[in-house]
């Protein structure tokens, strides 16, 4: 098993474990840094929203 593969089975054992949420940044490693933050965040934003954690508009 490679490295990558491994911590991938270790995170998401963790998440299944724990009851966390998870956002998957697919093909990351061909975005820029500023990219993969931006797709984060657009993807943890409803989630954020439902709990009344996000107060930036965009």
């Amino acid at each position: 098993m490679t490295y990558l593969a491994r911590e991938r089975a270790v995170t998401l054992d963790a998440v299944a474990r724990n009851g966390w949420h998870l956002v998957v940044v697919e093909r990351a490693d061909e975005l820029s840094p500023g990219e993969v933050l931006s797709t984060a965040e657009r993807r943890l934003r409803p989630w954020l929203a439902e709990r009344g954690e996000w107060a930036r508009e965009g």
